[in-house]
């Protein structure tokens, strides 16, 4: 193979790994800012209301000197909002899935059969502390 061409397959699978990271950083800050929050179950059973825990980096809206009325407001926009990126991130991740797989056999596709014991390794390590602290193993 080529080093221009195997320097593109590196760069899509890069693409691939840096898409799905963020994405997952995205989705993440909006279900713990917003649809925690805004749980019913959670809500009937809270005695205190009590404020969340600080961030390990503050957000922007915490830095401002709200009132509890426009807290309030934007935590139900951040509610919202949440929901709308979970249900488009249930549109969207069996077809993202489909192209990382693909993406995923064409790195293959190019490996030496000793270079795909050593990837499987490799991937299977990345895969163990994805999971860890999980519990259920996926996502």
């Amino acid at each position: 193979m080529s080093k221009a061409r195997d320097k593109r397959v590196r760069l899509a699978a890069g693409a691939i790994v840096g898409a799905t990271f963020m994405g997952g950083v995205a989705l993440g800050f909006v279900l713990d800012r917003g649809v925690a929050q805004a749980s019913p179950d959670r809500e009937r059973t809270r005695v205190v209301e009590a404020p969340p825990p600080p961030p390990p980096n503050e957000w922007i809206i915490d830095r401002l000197e709200l009132s509890g009325e426009q807290r309030e407001s934007i935590d139900s926009v951040i509610a919202h909002y949440g929901m709308v990126m979970t249900s488009l991130q249930r549109e969207y991740r069996p077809r993202f899935r489909t192209v990382v797989d693909s993406a995923t056999l064409g790195v293959r596709g190019v490996l030496t059969p000793d270079q795909i014991v050593q990837y499987d390794s490799l991937e299977a390590e990345m895969q163990r502390r994805r999971n860890r602290g999980n519990g259920s193993g996926r996502r």
